[in-house]
């Protein structure tokens, strides 16, 4: 039985199904296309305006989604309902940086 879904194995992705298996859930991680980590190969590549990507952002976004679910299905509680002090304790444990400075 899957705990957590991931639909897409981008960066985030990858990333979700990683921290979402780290923390108890059992994942499965689901590609719709040929190949895994969506547009990575881009990254060194600026964007039309010449600003580098965020690839951070969207690997820190699917760190805290995967933890999300993973607490979710421990809880039995929707995603929404998930205690946010007790994620952002996870996180910080993982070091994640929630604020800076």
């Amino acid at each position: 039985m899957t705990d957590v879904l991931v639909y897409g194995a981008t960066a985030g992705g990858v990333v979700a199904a990683v921290a979402g298996a780290r923390h108890g859930a059992s994942v499965t991680l689901l590609e719709p296309g040929q190949h895994v980590g969506g547009d990575a190969e881009r990254w060194h590549q600026p964007d039309r305006r010449g600003r580098e990507p965020h690839r951070s952002t969207s690997m820190a976004v699917g760190h805290a989604a995967g933890v999300a679910a993973a607490l979710a299905s421990k809880r039995a509680v929707a995603a929404h309902d998930v205690d946010v002090a007790e994620l952002q304790s996870c996180l910080a444990s993982d070091g994640q940086v929630l604020r800076p400075g």
